[in-house]
C-alpha cells in the first residue's frame, strides 16, 4: 500500500513541476509531447 502512495505522490509532484517549468516558457506543442513522454515514463517506471 505504501508503494502505491509513493507512486501517486511522485506522479503528482513531477507533473506539477513539469507544468510549471513549461508554463514559464510558454511552448504549448512541446509541452504536449514532453508531458506525454513524462507520463509514459512514469507509467512504465511504476509498472516494472
Amino acid at each position: 500500500m505504501k508503494s502505491i502512495q509513493v507512486n501517486i505522490y511522485a506522479f503528482k509532484s513531477s507533473t506539477e513541476v513539469y507544468k510549471k517549468s513549461f508554463l514559464v516558457e510558454k511552448l504549448p506543442l512541446p509541452v504536449k509531447f514532453s508531458r506525454m513522454a513524462l507520463l509514459h515514463a512514469i507509467k512504465s517506471k511504476s509498472t516494472t
